[in-house]
């Protein structure tokens, strides 16, 4: 009898887990620059959503506080891509501090880095309908 009660409740687990997971697949944002000789990955993290239902909170410099930020060229451009359906809106911002961002032009799916020397924090703020996910990156330009 236990081993009956074991099997059916790992298969309600594994059902659970499945159905969850295909409805919460949050999209990815991919963000790269071209160096002269080849494209340079940019690692991006998910700092907060709100998608179908399930919710998180996080600013994108809480996100990357302990993160290695990218060597990047000043004046680089910095494209952005997503798998799987592209959102309806993206904003993006600049954050100098926790508590300070200022936006950027969103023209298009990039950000165009700061010439002078420093580390920064951008947020690239995506909506799809109802749902919504601000991604975080970190960047040091030389």
């Amino acid at each position: 009898m236990r081993l009956v009660f074991f099997i059916v409740f790992c298969f309600c687990i594994a059902i659970g887990c499945s159905n969850q997971k295909s409805e919460n697949n949050i999209p990815e944002l991919n963000a790269q620059w071209d160096d002269s000789s080849k494209k340079i990955s940019i690692p991006v993290t998910v700092a907060t959503y709100n998608w179908h239902g399930q919710m998180t909170y996080g600013g994108p410099w809480e996100a990357t506080e302990k993160q290695e930020p990218t060597i990047v060229k000043g004046n680089a451009t910095i494209q952005l891509s997503f798998n799987g359906t592209s959102p309806d809106e993206i904003r993006i911002r600049e954050y100098p501090s926790k508590t300070e961002f200022k936006n950027i032009d969103k023209a298009s799916n990039q950000i165009i880095v700061p010439d002078k020397s420093g580390v920064y924090v951008f947020g690239v703020d995506g909506t799809w309908g109802n749902d919504g996910v601000i991604y975080a990156l970190k960047i040091k330009v030389k």
